[in-house]
């Protein structure tokens, strides 16, 4: 998720944001239908929680590579 904040810039975040991976099917064997659908938004609220947080991560690397290229240029002048 770090490259689609890293390439993908806000549009990438916002992917990782709106987007909600289901859980591996195995996971929801033996379980009643209300613990499948507890475990189910579970999953897909964490795992966007965890994509966005990375994809912003993602997004503001190159702002800090940016800087420290600039104090670095500077530098020299």
């Amino acid at each position: 998720m770090v490259f689609i904040g890293f390439f993908g810039n806000i549009v990438g975040v916002l992917i990782a944001s709106i987007y909600e991976p289901m859980p591996p099917a195995s996971r929801l064997l033996e379980k009643s239908p209300e613990d499948a659908a507890l475990y189910t938004d579970s999953y897909k609220a964490k795992s966007r929680s965890v994509q966005t947080r990375q994809s912003l991560i993602g997004l503001i690397v190159p702002f800090i590579l940016m800087f420290f290229w600039i104090l670095l240029l500077g530098a020299f002048v």
